[in-house]
């Protein structure tokens, strides 16, 4: 296994390259922080300005020239955040200032109800949107065409909830009857509506109303020529080679705020450009169903079509173009979209599709900030983010995604990005983003950007943790224990593929047309079994990738697809759903079959008054074919396709099985923050198994119970935050590997009594006098959080706590110190030597090596979090941990 041996002998890439936001400081300050950057372990830093002062200006092109002159003579690359702010976008103000016929444009409609009949009827329509006394800039909105039709005020029964429907039947074209905004028309006996349809630069999200049309290709190039092109001219020697890639942050349609930018449910303009109406697949009189409902499928058939035109043209005319730049200048074109409670496959947020979305990129890419994926926290719960945060998507949809999208396309080489741990507040710290890393490792992500060196005074409110703060952060000296792990365990999971014969449709184009079961609620149901899944678009199923009971997507071969429940399905899925019936695929509809076709052909009027009644009899064979379970049954229905087993059901373990060229790794997590693991696990491979300690960087043999069938047998045993890889290959000679040690605990030794307690801030720790700048602050009998203490309230740093004992070491035995509860930083000195660092639970050290016969001295350094110090904003949706070393502290010799 080259990728094991590569970490084994520090040889792996860099996979880390954090934010190093910019604001105009100085070149003395802009050193320290890329010393402090690599020190740490990350190999190269993502400039972004937050904003700076002269983005783009002298200033500018002099700072960016010093990080990238300072991280080539230390062998680091950089990245350039792709504007002058997130989200990317402004094209630092290029657009309004030089090309406003490539701001955004958005397709927005007037109702106007009538009730008929009345002869030579007259209506206004010249105030389409507001009151008069706010209607500037109304008078560039230009109609597109104006049509009536019958309501239908009786309740439509059987189709869901309709608001207002009108009969598309019985639509009329009154454009021609407009004359100096004024419509001139007999209306008929009855009810009728009049849908005004007009183009306009108002009413989407305010903060990006002077944003580029992400649907029209010169808008992308005005991108191009106010940051990309710029950023060649002045660096292009260290293109390619420094300089590796550009990064969007965060991209959007942006025509509402939020995440909700649902085709019919939500009121807000659409993302519109000129020649549009050319392309979609109806007539303009259909315009009108993407904001108003219809009796009949109409309202349906016209919003897939319009979000499948609109989704293929963001990823044409913004991601490729960028994408295609970056390539032909030899860097690499990265980023991530706002994927959050579902936005990935909708407006306003959302790019409207997320594979077609990334399609340019060269990596995929997702983000986890603010609480999004937290310990113990996979539910709907409170957050910064308007209406809170989905937990159970963030948890189990939104890491499977980003790694499905690397793992299918062919031009990611299987790099799959996260943004992570940013805005979460200070009250974050390493042991939470050691949770976050190998919950996202769990899922697929092999490659991070942590958010953030902020080089702003401390403290600064904008979007908390900063990893050094200046050095005011103490847990940044144990900073680099993360990112070593982060590094090896990237590096390992590179180059192979995720072992997954399951996969589940990404429902977008279901969501588009009606209801849907969110793909995470399938996704939860396969992780609490431990069955490897991934998610396919439908995009990605085409006949030629068919083959012998499977379907092949890039390297991945899958023989299950399973279908989340939609109220309805586009006839291209139909299509296909049945060609992978035909071929043998198992094909399985998750709680429910969708309930009709949306057929495939063009609408138009003509057609609707000659069209034959749609034939479903394809729809029919393929519920004949396909199979329906419930959501609870799904695991059951894909049990044998599962690589990971436990002897009994274990809701908290995550599994990752990744297969190398020349072996195998399967990744255990315990993501339950407050319940250990025992079981028994088998693993489906006949090879021999070894475990990978990534922290300590070595190998050791692991015992196995039972061989058969080309799968094996062993104990299992997890407490919470712990993780264990598990890797298999034929031999591993040439490997050193450590015998497993198999003793158990025959002596116990509470370390009880009086603790000499001392304390230091982050500047103090390591200066000045002897005792490395700790201050007594007394002894305490029995251990209990520090910071129930008045003095202890709001202080951040160090708590030092010694004492001494007496201790015989037998022969062939190991001794290790059990701290119990700590928070949340530890690290143990023996004598005067540090016998380790625990940033996470299990807080278990070994001290073999350190202990002396006789007396010893210990001493256990506890660090906090800077949101003990520092209550802001962003840290107000977690509770403040206590401060302190809690125990029991017990020491625990084990014999063979």
């Amino acid at each position: 296994m080259e990728g094991l041996r590569d970490v084994l002998m520090g040889r792996e890439g860099n996979s880390i390259m954090p934010f190093f936001w910019q604001h105009g400081e100085t070149q003395g300050t802009l050193e320290e922080y890329m010393e402090r950057i690599r020190e740490c372990g990350c190999g190269g830093v993502c400039v972004e300005a937050r904003p700076h002062p002269e983005f783009g200006k002298d200033g500018w092109w002099e700072d960016v020239g010093f990080i990238v002159n300072k991280a080539k003579r230390d062998g680091m690359e950089v990245w350039i955040l792709d504007d002058s702010h997130f989200p990317t976008g402004f094209a630092n103000g290029l657009v309004k200032e030089k090309y406003p016929q490539f701001l955004k444009t958005y397709l927005d409609l007037r109702r106007f109800d009538v009730a008929g009949p009345l002869g030579f009827g007259r209506m206004n329509l010249r105030f389409l949107k507001g009151r008069p006394w706010d209607a500037k800039g109304r008078e560039k909105d230009v109609i597109l065409g104006v049509y009536g039709a019958r309501r239908e005020d009786e309740p439509v029964k059987g189709f869901g909830d309709r608001v207002d429907p009108v009969r598309a039947e019985t639509l009329v074209d009154l454009t021609g009857m407009v004359k100096d905004g004024i419509l001139y028309w007999d209306i008929p006996e009855g009810n009728w509506s009049v849908l005004v349809v007009f183009e306009t630069r108002l009413g989407g999200e305010e903060s990006t109303k002077d944003y580029l049309n992400p649907l029209v290709k010169e808008a992308a190039e005005v991108l191009i020529e106010a940051v990309y092109q710029p950023h060649y001219e002045h660096f292009k020697e260290f293109f390619g080679t420094t300089i590796t890639a550009f990064f969007s942050d965060e991209p959007r349609f942006g025509n509402v705020k939020g995440t909700e930018g649902k085709m019919g449910r939500a009121d807000m303009v659409l993302p519109w450009c000129e020649g549009l109406d050319e392309i979609l697949p109806f007539g303009k009189e259909f315009l009108p169903f993407l904001f108003v409902d219809s009796v009949d499928d109409t309202m349906s058939r016209v919003r897939f079509a319009y979000m499948d035109c609109v989704s293929r043209l963001y990823s044409e005319n913004f991601t490729q173009v960028l994408g295609k730049w970056c390539r032909d200048h030899g860097v690499k074109y990265v980023g991530h979209h706002i994927e959050d409670n579902g936005a990935h496959a909708r407006l306003g947020y959302g790019p409207g599709h997320l594979f077609r979305a990334q399609k340019g990129q060269d990596f995929s890419g997702i983000d986890v900030i603010s609480n999004q994926i937290a310990p113990g926290y996979d539910f709907h719960h409170d957050a910064f983010a308007a209406g809170g945060n989905d937990g159970v998507f963030y948890h189990y949809g939104l890491g499977r995604l980003g790694a499905s999208v690397a793992q299918n396309d062919p031009e990611k080489n299987g790099i799959a990005m996260c943004e992570a741990f940013g805005a979460y507040g200070w009250n974050e710290g390493l042991k939470w983003m050691k949770w976050i890393t190998d919950h996202l490792l769990a899922r697929g992500i092999n490659y991070f950007v942590p958010h953030a060196f902020d080089p702003k005074e401390y403290p600064d409110w904008d979007c908390p943790p900063h990893f050094y703060a200046h050095g005011n952060n103490p847990q940044f000296r144990y900073f680099p224990v993360l990112m070593r792990y982060m590094q090896r365990m990237c590096h390992l999971l590179q180059g192979g593929v995720h072992e997954a014969a399951v996969a589940v449709l990404y429902p977008a184009e279901g969501e588009w047309c009606g209801d849907i079961l969110p793909v995470e609620r399938v996704l939860r149901e396969l992780d609490h079994s431990q069955i490897g899944a991934a998610v396919v678009c439908l995009d990605d199923l085409t006949d030629e990738q068919v083959e012998d009971g499977a379907f092949l997507v890039n390297q991945n071969r899958y023989e299950c697809l399973i279908v989340p429940a939609m109220e309805r399905i586009p006839e291209v899925m139909q299509r296909k759903l049945l060609m992978l019936c035909e071929a043998g695929v198992s094909v399985v509809f998750a709680e429910g079959q969708p309930r009709e076709v949306l057929p495939e052909r063009s609408i138009s009027c003509e057609e609707r008054e000659t069209e034959e009644i749609p034939e479903y009899e394809r729809f029919g064979k393929l519920l004949g074919m396909a199979e329906s379970v419930s959501l609870e049954k799904i695991s059951g229905a894909c049990e044998k396709w599962r690589t990971v087993w436990t002897s009994e059901k274990q809701k908290g373990l995550v599994s990752y099985h990744y297969v190398q060229p020349d072996g195998e790794i399967f990744l255990l997590f315990n993501e339950n923050p407050a319940k250990s693991i025992e079981t028994e696990l088998t693993i489906a491979s006949g090879r021999t198994p070894v475990v990978y300690d990534a922290f300590a960087n070595r190998l050791r043999a692991v015992s196995v119970r039972r061989r058969k069938q080309g799968r094996m047998e062993m104990d299992l045993c997890l407490k919470p935050y712990e993780s264990v890889v598990i890797l298999a290959c034929d031999s591993w000679d040439g490997f050193s590997v450590e015998e497993e040690w198999t003793g158990t605990v025959q002596r116990t030794l509470p370390l009880v009594g009086t603790w000499k307690v001392s304390f230091a801030d982050a500047k103090s720790y390591g200066k000045g006098t002897e005792a490395s700048g700790f201050v007594e602050v007394g002894r305490r009998e029995e251990l209990f959080p520090l910071s129930c203490e008045p003095e202890f309230a709001d202080k951040t740093g160090t708590l030092r706590y010694e004492k001494t004992f007496d201790w015989e070491k037998s022969q062939k035995s190991r001794v290790f110190l059990s701290l119990g509860e700590v928070f949340e930083t530890a690290e143990v000195f023996v004598n005067g030597k540090s016998a380790g660092v625990c940033i996470c639970p299990p807080y278990r050290i070994e001290i073999t090596e350190e202990l002396a016969f006789g007396r010893n001295e210990l001493a256990v350094e506890v660090t906090n979090t800077l949101g003990n110090e520092n209550k802001d904003f962003m840290s107000q949706y977690t509770p403040i941990e206590p401060f302190g070393l809690l125990g029991p502290v017990i020491l625990e010799e084990e014999t063979i």
